[in-house]
């Protein structure tokens, strides 16, 4: 297991890549304490090997399925819906 400050240098890390994901700075904090939380509940359970590629592959995958859920519940456009609807 990795230890706190070790874990505290890659927060830096991990916050750069949920903000170049999602270019929004309060997002990719929520995004950072998400991941941080899912990773010390797995750590627990087993060894993690590579931590920061861990933390790395997590983070993208957590974004982007922010993205995702985000575009889902964006409304659409009245002429798309015309366009939609013939």
């Amino acid at each position: 297991m990795v230890n706190a400050k070790e874990l505290q240098g890659y927060i830096d890390a991990i916050y750069n890549r949920c903000y170049r994901i999602l270019h929004d700075y309060d997002l990719a904090w929520d995004a950072v304490q998400e991941i941080m939380t899912r990773y010390c509940e797995k750590s627990k359970k087993e060894d993690i090997q590579k931590p920061l590629h861990y933390l790395y592959r997590l983070s993208t995958n957590h974004c982007i399925d922010l993205l995702r859920q985000r575009h889902r519940s964006l409304p659409m456009e009245p002429l798309a819906i015309q366009t939609l609807l013939g």
